[in-house]
């Protein structure tokens, strides 16, 4: 090691450690709900912690660190889209210019992907529609929705898991993530 160069205390690098352990499988799913390509999200995931490590001496807190690294992977995963939409957008106007007629899904809007989005949802089973409305557009976790319906973290699972699929089975993916990122930054 190149004289100038110090490596991190060890007590640091261990408190990392821990914090990564203790949040991973948390912020993984987090992530998961955005993002549904597997390699995608460990590059979220990566660029989390490499942002906490370069921010760890300012960090005080480390029982509130996984709510920092789901900003960070809010954040992450909002760059990612634009990057992707701004990639898009140009191969639309690629394909605008080679006379190729430009596909519906390029065509959509984010209004009438919210209103599409509307429709897939209030389509749901009464129950399914209640519970997903609840964790998506509510943020409430399972134990809050079990305590308020009177009804087993299991089951929540099980309709929430139901009514993702049916939204995954019609709409692109890309799509989904850009509703939800559009709601979760309009959420109040």
């Amino acid at each position: 090691m190149p004289e100038n160069v110090s490596s991190p205390p060890t007590a640091l690098v261990r408190r990392f450690e821990k914090i990564y352990s203790d949040t991973y499988y948390k912020l993984y799913g987090f992530v998961k709900h955005y993002v549904w390509d597997e390699d995608a999200i460990k590059d979220v995931l990566q660029e989390c912690y490499v942002r906490l490590w370069q921010n760890m001496e300012k960090v005080q807190d480390d029982e509130k660190i996984l709510p920092l690294l789901r900003t960070y992977a809010m954040h992450i995963t909002i760059d990612v889209v634009r990057k992707t939409a701004k990639e898009l957008k140009r191969a639309g106007i690629y394909h605008s210019r080679q006379s190729q007629p430009a596909t519906a899904d390029e065509g959509l809007h984010i209004q009438e992907a919210m209103r599409l989005y509307k429709e897939a949802v209030n389509a749901l089973p009464p129950r399914q529609k209640m519970v997903f409305e609840l964790v998506r557009e509510k943020g409430l976790t399972y134990r809050e929705i079990s305590d308020q319906l009177n009804i087993s973290t299991h089951t929540l699972k099980r309709h929430m898991n139901e009514a993702l699929h049916t939204l995954r089975s019609r709409f692109p993916p890309e799509m989904l993530t850009m509703v939800w990122l559009f709601m979760s930054l309009h959420m109040h």
